[in-house]
């Protein structure tokens, strides 16, 4: 939560409290709340390491699985064409 944002929630606040110090006390909570949902909600995000990473994982296996695929149809084709 930006600096702005906890000033015009504390705006707001002040106006029904008119008290600052209710006021701040729920802009803290809110503050706190909001940055526990993003502390829980972190871990599921994804980065551009965590896509790139992804990327070469599966072209690690495409390869792993498609080049043995090729070499095999292309020793069958050997053999039928050949022999």
């Amino acid at each position: 939560m930006t600096a702005e944002q906890s000033f015009k929630i504390y705006e707001v606040l002040h106006r029904h409290f008119k008290n600052d110090a209710d006021a701040k006390e729920v802009v803290k909570n809110i503050e706190l709340i909001v940055e526990n949902k993003f502390a829980d909600k972190k871990e599921d995000l994804v980065t551009k390491k965590d896509l790139s990473e992804a990327k070469f994982d599966l072209l690690k296996w495409i390869i792993i699985l498609f080049i043995p695929f090729y070499l095999a149809l292309i020793g069958f084709a050997f053999k039928y064409f050949f022999s």
